[in-house]
């Protein structure tokens, strides 16, 4: 069988290859490089007697949905990547072009460049749920004036032809109402407004980036009302990450210095637990990790060290572990991680965000003795994963 991935379309010496020998050439190029993303991608399914499984979603924060930069009914959809497993969508000779061809069931979902989404519907005096929802973009067009014979007259006539089988979703953008359909490559559903509302079902072949909690009689979006709805995509549904702060004592003197490493699209905040002025009870806090729809990553573990610039013969420092959680913002954690007395970087996120955390104390061993007397400041350098099985 010709046409898999990883085989090549031969052109053999002093022969005429024909227009479907040069487009399955580049089909099984494509396939060959999608084929290949699908399974590093792929992650086990929760248990070990389980296979791997094809992960749609996204790289980084490509197609992240971001307030606009001006107060506004306005989203900006962010450049980037993502990919969606759809096995049921492998046509060949797309346009009745012979060898133009998609067989691998793993579809790019490519954004060019930022997309805004503007003049959203204000908000009435109930407040309402909207969604982002984007879908596979697969159109023939460019068209361009190719020589094409003519089997009546055996002549090569100018003839307008598509040269390019686009898959970038720029430039088809749209606006529904719920419960109609999307139908644009990138499209805002306004949801129905209610005391207590429910985000809209998502459309047939769609996958929904984002929520929009509005509330009643807003007229701009915020930071703090849009839900990352994407799964990031890392290899094999592990993501490393890790961060690096340093904690002082005090009522108001949050976290500094906190230097994030993680992947595009995933914020971290550090948060002092139970502030205090007094001395050695700077030893309590936490690391969120926010960015994207954590449901389907079940495990996760962090562990650190503090660091210390000199210490006595007797005298060590140990981060411990009060365990790792995963859930959904709540009213209390919203106020808490914007709350610059004691979270850095102060961030507004939206009730129902997914999140992973993970608390921490530190305990001070010297001369035999136990206790919470650590450095003011205390530094510490965490490291963790993000497990999806």
């Amino acid at each position: 069988m010709a046409n898999n991935a990883w085989d090549r379309q031969i052109v053999n010496t002093r022969e005429r290859p024909r227009s479907g020998d040069l487009n399955t050439l580049q089909a099984q190029l494509d396939r060959t490089i999608r084929e290949t993303v699908m399974r590093l991608f792929q992650a086990r399914d929760w248990s070990n007697d389980k296979a791997f499984v094809h992960v749609p979603g996204f790289i980084g924060d490509g197609l992240k949905v971001r307030e606009p930069a001006a107060p506004g009914m306005a989203v900006v959809v962010r450049e980037g990547l993502g990919f969606y497993d759809l096995p049921g969508d492998v046509p060949a000779a797309v346009s009745g072009v012979d060898g133009l061809d998609d067989l691998s069931p793993y579809k790019p979902l490519p954004l060019m460049a930022d997309t805004t989404i503007s003049s959203i519907p204000t908000c009435g005096a109930q407040p309402r749920i909207d969604i982002v929802e984007v879908r596979l973009s697969r159109v023939p067009g460019n068209p361009l004036s190719r020589d094409v014979l003519n089997t009546g007259t055996g002549v090569f006539d100018a003839t307008s032809v598509n040269k390019t089988l686009a898959f970038s979703l720029d430039g088809s953008v749209g606006i529904v109402t719920d419960p109609s359909n999307s139908t644009a490559a990138i499209s805002y559903k306004v949801g129905t407004p209610g005391a207590t509302p429910a985000a809209p079902a998502g459309t047939p072949g769609y996958i929904t980036v984002a929520n929009v909690v509005v509330p009643a009689l807003a007229t701009a979006i915020t930071r703090g009302m849009i839900i990352d709805r994407r799964l990031i995509l890392h290899m094999y549904g592990m993501m490393p990450f890790a961060v690096k702060a340093t904690i002082p004592t005090g009522l108001t003197s949050p976290p500094t210095n906190v230097l994030p490493d993680v992947p595009p699209g995933v914020e971290v905040v550090v948060v002092k637990d139970t502030p205090s002025a007094s001395p050695g009870t700077n030893n309590r806090f936490s690391v969120w990790v926010i960015g994207g729809d954590f449901g389907a990553y079940r495990k996760g573990n962090m562990d650190g060290q503090a660091v210390k610039a000199a210490y006595s013969a007797t005298e060590t420092l140990s981060v411990q572990t009060l365990g790792t959680v995963f859930g959904a913002l709540s009213s209390g954690d919203v106020a808490s991680l914007a709350n610059a007395n004691t979270s850095t970087p102060a961030l507004a996120f939206a009730v129902g965000a997914s999140y992973m955390k993970t608390s921490f104390y530190v305990l001070r061993q010297a001369g035999g003795t136990t206790d919470t007397a650590v450095p003011d400041p205390m530094t510490v350098d965490m490291q963790g994963f993000l497990h999806r099985y």
